[in-house]
């Protein structure tokens, strides 16, 4: 519902892929969002599975032919949430353009010291988030190198400029 997620995705037009990475301040105590079973995948009940599901759905609504890509959390203590997310992307693949990318499969890279060392009050500094995007690009690579039949076409998938 924020203004920098679904409403701005709708009236940007098309793209080519979508990067959802949600979940760490929705396993904070503070704003906890259950997280459900997969029973709630494809409907809308207020739960994790039933909101993740949901975000799919109405990006493949966008662009049919986008590639959906569905980040898990690199910190173990979100387990649950992360197996929601691979929940859905199995339950999705085959009627959806989902991929996973296990971010879990990287803590280390995640736990190195200078990475940890860069958290203020829970917030990583600008500095920190760059190592952040160091560390998907790996990830990134690490995908595409392993899928790469999946990557042949995307030349095809029609956006908007």
């Amino acid at each position: 519902t924020n203004t920098r997620g679904l409403p701005k995705a709708k009236t940007s037009g098309k793209a080519q892929a979508y990067i959802i990475g949600l979940g760490l301040n929705d396993a904070g105590s503070e704003r906890h969002v259950d997280v459900g079973t997969v029973d709630d995948i494809g409907t809308d009940a207020q739960t994790y599975y039933g909101g993740m599901s949901k975000i799919v759905r109405e990006l493949n609504a966008i662009n049919p032919k986008a590639m959906i890509f569905i980040q898990t959390m690199p910190f173990a203590g979100n387990g649950s949430y992360n197996t929601a997310i691979r929940d859905i992307v199995e339950a999705y693949a085959d009627t959806y353009n989902t991929h996973l990318l296990d971010l879990a499969n990287y803590k280390s890279y995640y736990q190195e010291e200078s990475v940890s060392d860069d958290a203020i009050n829970g917030h990583y500094t600008a500095i920190g988030y760059q190592q952040f995007a160091k560390i998907l690009c790996k990830v990134w690579s690490d995908y595409i190198n392993s899928h790469i039949t999946d990557f042949q076409n995307v030349h095809l998938i029609d956006y908007d400029e």
